[in-house]
């Protein structure tokens, strides 16, 4: 598929930036092309849960048959995070529509994460300058969506979190009483 698909590099922070659409929600994610694989957070699209909803967010994940879960570690090296394979489903990225985008959806984290990595990248034809931006000409989309089977439908993932969101939490102190 022909693109013209621009990843902007931000002098400042030194990062690689791509407008997204996911649904009506519109936001920029990080291009990481030293990232092995697409990442994001829950904190990258909602607030906080509570620990408690965090438990049945990965419950949710852990249920669905044959999902794909992967160990990361931050960049640092301290922390060790579980990933699992979503497909966001019809998504665009710079205008471009895809069918699928896939990443790993981290529901512990503690902050806003989101970035395409190299298991995007890979099925790309681009451009780069020294110090300026990616530029994606062409994406083998077959490819790329044969490099993943067995993904969380993305739809699936955010309807449950939205109802899980909405539910009261448990029992406080105050019921106690």
């Amino acid at each position: 598929m022909k693109t013209n698909i621009v990843a902007k590099y931000d002098c400042i922070t030194k990062c690689y930036d791509i407008p997204i659409t996911i649904g009506n929600q519109e936001t920029h994610i990080k291009f990481d092309p030293g990232a092995s694989s697409g990442v994001i957070s829950l904190l990258f699209f909602r607030e906080e849960l509570t620990e408690e909803k965090i438990q049945k967010v990965i419950s949710f994940c852990e249920m669905k048959e044959n999902s794909i879960k992967r160990t990361f570690s931050s960049s640092a090296g301290k922390n060790d995070m579980t990933g699992y394979l979503v497909d966001a489903g019809q998504i665009s990225v710079d205008n471009i529509k895809l069918d699928h985008l896939y990443y790993y959806f981290i529901p512990q984290n503690g902050r806003s994460l989101g970035l395409l990595g190299n298991d995007f990248l890979h099925c790309c034809k681009y451009s780069h300058e020294i110090c300026g931006d990616i530029i994606i000409s062409e994406i083998d989309t077959n490819a790329y969506y044969n490099s993943f089977m067995n993904a969380i439908s993305g739809k699936e993932l955010t309807d449950y979190i939205d109802n899980i969101s909405e539910e009261k939490d448990g029992p406080s102190s105050d019921d106690d009483c």
